[in-house]
């Protein structure tokens, strides 16, 4: 009866351990390692030095190249929108660029980015405000 209680913590010590060891071996292994993905797009806004009334906007779009990007101009917030600009994104880097945009004197400029969808990612939105005085 001794010897099957001392048999069977051996066993038992030994299950232990290979069990300890496959979980920490399938740990360390960099294929079960999750990728940290890109974002979709970069959107970068700055003034015309000489007249403050027009800005550029400019960036890239990962995976989306040779494509149209839109650029669309509203009055109000959430109110109808009008297509302003629409340049299509570089065959190489996916670089895009919406020159010369000028803004309304007075009041809130509201725009919004749009990247239409395709087979990796649905339609995208980006919507910012500028305010003249």
């Amino acid at each position: 009866m001794r010897r099957i209680r001392i048999l069977s913590t051996v066993v038992a010590m030994v299950a232990a351990l290979l069990l300890a060891f496959s979980s920490v071996g399938a740990q360390a292994n960099p294929s079960h390692v999750v990728a940290k993905q890109k974002p979709l797009y970069s959107f970068t806004f700055k003034h015309n030095r000489v007249n403050r009334t027009t800005f550029r906007i400019y960036g890239t779009v990962h995976g989306y190249k040779g494509k149209p990007v839109y650029l669309q101009k509203g009055k109000t917030k959430n109110g109808p929108w009008k297509t302003y600009q629409r340049p299509k994104t570089s065959k190489s880097s996916g670089f895009y660029q919406f020159k010369r945009v000028s803004a309304w004197h007075g009041g809130t400029n509201n725009f919004r980015m749009v990247i239409p969808g395709n087979s990796s990612h649905r339609t995208t939105t980006h919507r910012f405000s500028i305010t003249r005085s």
